[in-house]
């Protein structure tokens, strides 16, 4: 049960740092931001479709492509009716849809970009998870025998990998959010491999019986 509770908390953990990445990376949509960096006007539709080109490239993704561009297509404006002179109530709701409607054909395109490669990292996590449980247990196994032999990792040790998780995380979360004109699903394995082996020296550098 203890060590179910752990496993929750470095869960929240990474979560949190994950989270902390994708506010990060949608810093990339103010236009002040942007310019400083040096990305265009139209970073989050040029890192969209760089991503739906990579996926239709993929052996056996290209219907994904189609529904991922399909859903991006904002469509037509609404077409608002007139509003009646003097008809204050009607005005204010008239001026809230608009600015709705243009906040959310704003934020679509990130919110599909993100879509995207949320759904390529978790796909990613699903099938990593029979490697998550046999490095968990090579862990628990190391840090058995330490314990044995009388050598127990310190918790400054497991502070400093649990650490480096984190910023294993918090990359992941500025991959999965930055408008960067370029694909950057491939470099979701990689990142998903990294943190999948620190799971090891974690659990290695953590007491024996949680």
């Amino acid at each position: 049960m203890a060590e179910i509770v752990y496993l929750l908390r470095l869960f929240s953990h990474a979560l949190g740092c994950l989270l902390i990445g994708i506010l990060i990376g949608c810093l990339g949509l103010h236009p002040v931001v942007r310019s400083f960096i040096g990305l265009p006007v139209d970073a989050v539709d040029q890192a969209f479709q760089a991503e739906v080109a990579f996926g239709r490239a993929c052996p056996g993704q290209e219907s994904a492509a189609r529904h991922w561009g399909w859903v991006a297509d904002p469509g037509p404006a609404p077409v608002t009716s007139p509003v009646k002179p003097g008809d204050i109530p009607g005005a204010i709701n008239a001026t809230v849809t608009q600015i709705g409607e243009r906040l959310w054909r704003l934020i679509r395109p990130w919110l599909m970009l993100v879509g995207i490669r949320g759904t390529a990292l978790t796909a990613m996590v699903v099938s990593a998870l029979p490697l998550v449980l046999a490095v968990w247990l090579l862990g628990r196994r190391r840090s058995y025998l330490l314990f044995r032999r009388g050598l127990p990792a310190t918790n400054a040790q497991r502070r400093a990998w649990v650490s480096l998780a984190g910023l294993v995380m918090l990359a992941l979360g500025i991959l999965i959010s930055a408008p960067v004109a370029a694909p950057l699903t491939p470099w979701l394995l990689p990142t998903v491999v990294i943190g999948t082996a620190l799971l090891y020296p974690i659990r290695a550098a953590t007491a024996a019986r949680i």
